[in-house]
Parts: structure tokens; sequence; C-alpha cells
């Protein structure tokens, strides 16, 4: 939905997104006029840069990546994000040209949509670099649709700061207000035709002291100057809470030393003082008497300008079979971004660790 949200918000213009080209806020289709800048036979076709070139050209702002088991890039057709990493999603997206030769792409881009008609996936294979996408069209069919809140899904907005121009001793100084999780984008002009970007953003992780910036340098022997100051606030929903009451699923991915495909299913509940939950997975031998006991600790990691609510589940198991060296506790890190990556260690009696890397769903039970 985060992935939607941002393309249908610069698609109608209903979001706004910071210019580079011409310079502060701007709230025009973004989509419009976009150059096809890349075509690959048989792979894919890319657009949606600002620049019209693969080298940025995006909104100002980057988002969480969102992957899920049902969305894959298996047919001609699949519309989904170029990044440049992990949740590093701004505005390019690709779509795909050929059936079953972009399994690679899958848990790394995000799908969001697709060309639903024989037409449409006709045209794609006649498409060419520099071809344009002289427009975009948001349809909304239906209630759910109509009321779909492109700005209710956690992606950062983006605004004006209001800068001021004050006089000092030795040139000027533009101030502006500061806030926490917040990113900065100055421009100067001579004109308010041509427009260039002070070097460098800013960007504060918790409530800064004022601090105006010295602008002197950039005035001195001009008879007019003009500043605009576009403020990228970033917000994070609150950290999900694991515990009793919550069946946490994994399914193992490549990587680690378990089958992957594999699926533990673990329910956190307290049946008896002694035993807190149940589990079950495929790699289980014999009865399952499930987890005798758990902690969950919380912690938030910084990823650049992006936070990742992190639950690390530990718990002392009983029941689960690895051969002969019964698994007796396992220690996994549940990432809470768009992701729901894992990654963790089960532990076995005589002290041998089976990593595992995975995808994880939260439920009650």
């Amino acid at each position: 939905p985060r992935t939607v949200a941002n393309f249908v918000g610069l698609a109608e213009g209903s979001r706004a997104w910071v210019n580079f080209q011409k310079a502060g806020l701007n709230h025009e289709p973004f989509y419009n006029g976009r150059v096809i800048f890349r075509v690959v036979s048989n792979f894919v076709i890319q657009s949606g840069s600002a620049n019209d070139t693969n080298s940025g050209g995006g909104p100002g702002y980057s988002f969480h990546d969102e992957f899920h088991p049902s969305l894959r890039h298996t047919e001609p057709g699949v519309l989904s994000m170029a990044n440049s990493g992990p949740d590093s999603n701004t505005s390019q997206f690709f779509i795909t040209l050929a059936q079953g030769t972009a399994s690679h792409l899958d848990d790394v881009h995000n799908v969001f949509g697709e060309v639903t008609d024989a037409a449409g996936l006709t045209l794609l294979q006649s498409i060419q670099v520099d071809d344009v996408f002289a427009s975009v069209t948001i349809t909304r069919n239906g209630a759910a649709a109509q009321a779909f809140d492109v700005n209710a899904h956690g992606l950062p907005s983006i605004e004006e700061a209001n800068p001021i121009l004050r006089k000092t001793e030795s040139g000027f100084e533009l101030d502006y207000e500061l806030k926490d999780e917040a990113e900065y984008y100055a421009f100067h002009s001579d004109d308010l035709t041509a427009w260039q970007r002070i070097l460098g953003s800013e960007f504060f992780v918790d409530p800064p002291e004022p601090s105006p910036r010295d602008v002197s340098a950039l005035t001195l022997g001009k008879s007019s100057k003009f500043f605009t100051v576009a403020r990228v606030q970033h917000t994070e929903p609150p950290a999900v809470t694991v515990g009793e009451g919550n069946r946490v699923s994994l399914v193992v991915t490549p990587g680690g030393s378990l089958p992957t495909g594999a699926t533990f299913t673990f329910n956190l509940q307290r049946f008896n003082a002694l035993l807190a939950g149940t589990y079950t997975t495929s790699l289980a031998e014999g009865s399952l008497f499930g987890i005798a006991e758990y902690t969950v600790t919380y912690s938030i990691i910084r990823n650049g300008l992006l936070i990742t609510h992190r639950a690390r589940l530990e718990a002392t198991i009983s029941g689960l079979s690895s051969g002969s060296d019964p698994i007796t506790g396992l220690d996994i890190n549940l990432d809470f971004n768009a992701k729901r990556t894992v990654s963790g260690v089960l532990t076995s009696q005589s002290g041998t660790q089976f990593p595992f890397p995975g995808i994880f769903t939260l439920s009650d039970l």
C-alpha cells in the first residue's frame, strides 16, 4: 500500500514532491511527459526519473521496500519499483517484458501493479528508448479505491520550510524552522527563473538548536537574490508489539543452513506456568511440546534516513529435532519495516547453531 500511495500521489499530483530542476515544491503530476530511458529486450522497460536518466531524478525522498510472497516477477506486464539497493525506492519504475525471466527481482523490487489487457501487453513490446508517457491517469473504481488516502501510509511529506533572509554585519543568513526527523533542500536564484541548489542537504534526527545558514558568499556582488527551502518530513509507524496472544509465522528464504521454504509457526500463548506456547514446523520429528519460555525485546535501528523497529524473540523450546541433536533454543530478529525480514539462529543441545533468514507475518491467535 505504501508503494501504491507513492505512485498514485505522484501521478495525481495529490502529494507534493521536490523539483530539483525548477527548485522547491511541486504539485504537478509527476509522471506526465516522463521519458522511457531504458529498454532491455525480453526483460524490462524503465521510466519515472525527473531528469530522464537512471541517475537520481527522484521526488526528494525514499521509502521502505514492500514484498509479498504472492507478488512475483514471473509474467510480462508486471509493474514494479526500480531501486539502488534496500529501502531506496523513489519514483522510478519498470515493467517486465517476458515470461519467467525475472525471478531474481523477487523480494528485491516492490511489485505494485500489472498490465491486464492483451492490447497493453502487445504495446509494451513496441516501446523504444526515448518514447514518452504523455500522461498517467489514475482511475479510482469502487468505494475502496475512492477512499484510498495517499497520505495515510507513512510516506515522507514535503512542505515549505518558510525561510527568512536576514542581514548581518558580514552579509546575509538564511533561517528556517528545524524539526526532528526532517531533511532540508535549499535553492537560490538571481532572477526567479534559473535556480540552483545550495550544495548538500541537511538532515536532523533529533530536534536541533537553531542554526541559520550563512549565505553571504551567494549574495556577494548581487543586486538581487531569492531563496526557497523544501522540508522533507519523515514519519514512521509505531513499533509492532510481539507477545502473548500472537502467532509469528516464518518462511525460510535462501542463504541459511535450513531448507528454503521450511515453515515455523510460533503461537505465543501461555497455557500454564511451564508452557508458554506451541509451534509447528516442517523440520520437526516426534511430539511437539512447544515453547518453554520466551522473551521479546525491542530496539530502533536507523538505516540512512529510514528507521527499522526490531523485535528480538528469544525462546527455549522443546520437541524440535535436528537428527539426534535436539534444538533447545531460538534467537530471531524480526525487523518490522515493510520487508518483514528475519534473521536468526536455532541452537541445539550440543551448542550447534543453525542460522536462518526468512520472511515473517504476525497475526493474532
